[in-house]
């Protein structure tokens, strides 16, 4: 744009451009000190995307940690937004420089980034394209969220091609690549969140690949890497609660950026290192002997020193260490549904005290329990996660050993039903499960699985697909192999009559954009490409990856029987 002058903001610099809006940096021209950023559409198509953009501003408008919206206007052809400027630099530009952010500077970043998730799901909006582009540090060290250009309102219409995606891949969720009418946006926001945590903490990305596709296969089917791996002073709770929010089954995560807001705070209050399993001595108050006590004292603390040095250099040693009382958990045992029972056998040389808690130094215990001599079970219905439990003696003279174990809820499943057209062999994560079959259904676990259906007789001799399956939930899918002609038909002496049209697609100035038709991804095929297609209307998206950000461009083209059409989408506006 040429111009000097939009509305009554006059422009200083260009200081970016998107896929749906060119982006300046402008003072008001009576006004000198306020300053500006304005958001000019740069694709008429997208009119009604920039509109919804500035009325969800409107509507967040009363949160200080979201970039305000200051006006809407038209300028001659033009239709801009004016938004807030903000002194400060992007999470992403911070990570750059830093490397990496402190785990306490992140956790308050996250924090805050939450409560503004928070308060746009209160109001039935989703920003879908949470990452550290798009969230902002000012001078003073405040996060504001910004570019709201693919949010999603429960009321808004759908301005995306059912199964298509958008945001950007390395921090979209994994049901974020093919959506449904029925996916849960405020977990896609969870997700992202714990992948910009991840991001800041380590200075990498979770998850990596060299295109769109790669990233959501590692989505899919691979676990991140270990946070504590990548940064040692990451506490177990931590990187428990990074994994919880990056689970590849949308109900394993946080069910919303409050209860994440929770989980963040409670780690922010601790904030101590934790401490590795011990041995713990219990001492003695003192007490009145006489001289054949103190003998005895004496011979009886040098047996139970004994001991717990043995114990304590097998424990340090890294083998867990069981005494023949202490019947079960084992040490470090995952305990396979929610009611895990504890054993103790006691000795009768004392009253026994049964514990189990969730941190290592028993200081809110879960349970304190007078066991005696007799063998004794407890069952309790425990949340996942670790836990400690130890038994302590009612005299003091008895030292006590401290024993983790796992909880861990049994696996929940759905059903996925498949039919095929004619018929094939059903893989599931390369294990068949039926053989020649026109349809099956198959009980799966929640999570990623990976189908492989195999016709050696048609013409595309392999179908695969990715499914999501979520517990109590059915999934019906049908595919259809491509067939020969019959060898038995006689060939005809007419001319054939051209059913179909053709089309050319392309880009510029990068080749090698992925290419949706009527919301089907063209596999294999990038621009440039020419293909057959039935006469009619048909939806034509080109997505393209540039510096980590998924552009896409859209547009229709009328296609007719015989007819040849050209069509270029241009990622240079």
């Amino acid at each position: 744009m040429s111009e000097q002058l939009i509305g009554n903001y006059r422009i200083l610099e260009k200081i970016g451009a998107g896929g749906m809006a060119k982006v300046y940096l402008a003072v008001h021209k009576d006004v000198p000190n306020l300053k500006v950023i304005l958001k000019i559409l740069s694709d008429s198509r997208l009119v009604e995307r920039f509109r919804q953009e500035a009325d969800k501003l409107a509507l967040l408008d009363g949160n200080s940690n979201i970039c305000r919206i200051k006006h809407f206007f038209n300028h001659g052809e033009d239709i801009v937004i004016a938004m807030e400027y903000i002194d400060g630099c992007t999470l992403d530009q911070k990570i750059k420089k830093e490397g990496r952010i402190t785990i306490e500077e992140s956790l308050r970043i996250i924090r805050d980034l939450l409560g503004v998730l928070a308060f746009a799901h209160a109001k039935g909006i989703y920003h879908r394209d949470i990452k550290p582009g798009n969230i902002m540090i000012d001078s003073d060290g405040n996060v504001k969220v910004i570019d709201f250009g693919i949010a999603k309102a429960k009321s808004d219409p759908s301005l995306t091609i059912a199964g298509t995606s958008c945001g950007t891949p390395p921090y979209m969720a994994p049901e974020q690549f093919t959506p449904s009418a029925d996916t849960n946006y405020a977990l896609i926001d969870v997700y992202a969140v714990g992948t910009t945590l991840y991001h800041m903490i380590s200075g990498e990305l979770p998850f990596k690949g060299e295109n769109e596709f790669a990233i959501r296969d590692a989505k899919l089917f691979t676990d991140p890497p270990s946070l504590k791996e990548k940064v040692s002073a990451v506490s177990k709770q931590l990187s428990e609660l990074v994994i919880k929010s990056l689970a590849k089954n949308p109900l394993d995560r946080f069910s919303s950026a409050k209860e994440m807001i929770e989980a963040v705070e409670c780690i922010r209050s601790e904030q101590k290192v934790e401490e590795p399993t011990r041995a713990v001595r219990v001492d003695r108050k003192p007490r009145k002997k006489t001289s054949s006590a103190r003998v005895f004292a004496v011979a009886a603390a040098v047996i139970v020193a004994t001991v717990a040095v043995y114990y304590g250099r097998q424990l340090f040693s890294g083998a867990p260490v069981i005494p023949p009382n202490l019947l079960s958990p084992a040490s470090g045992a995952v305990i396979a549904d929610n009611t895990p029972t504890l054993h103790w056998q006691g000795t009768g040389a004392s009253d026994y005290t049964l514990q189990y808690a969730t941190d290592i130094g028993f200081d809110d215990p879960q349970t304190e329990t007078p066991i005696g001599d007799t063998f004794f079970v407890i069952s309790n219905n425990l949340d996942n996660g670790d836990y400690f439990w130890r038994v302590r003696s009612s005299d003091g003279d008895e030292y006590s050993e401290a024993f983790t174990f796992r909880v861990q809820a049994a696996l929940e499943t759905g059903t996925v039903r498949i039919a095929v057209r004619p018929s094939g062999d059903i893989y599931f994560d390369e294990e068949l499960v039926a053989r020649n079959s026109s349809g099956t259904s198959v009980e799966l676990d929640a999570g990623a699985h990976a189908l492989l259906l195999v016709n050696n007789n048609a013409v595309n001799k392999e179908i695969r697909d990715n499914i999501l399956v979520a517990a109590d939930t059915t999934i019906s899918r049908n595919y259809t192999f491509r067939m020969p002609a019959s060898p038995s038909q006689p060939p005809t002496q007419q001319s054939p009559v051209t059913t179909t049209g053709e089309l050319t697609i392309g880009s510029k100035p990068t080749i090698g954009a992925d290419i949706y038709i009527d919301g089907k991804l063209q596999e294999l095929r990038k621009t440039p490409s020419a293909f057959r297609l039935d006469p009619g209307r048909h939806i034509i998206r080109v997505v393209l990856a540039i510096d980590g950000e998924l552009r896409e461009r859209v547009d229709t083209v009328t296609i007719t029987a015989g007819g040849s059409e050209k069509i270029i989408f241009d990622f240079e506006k």
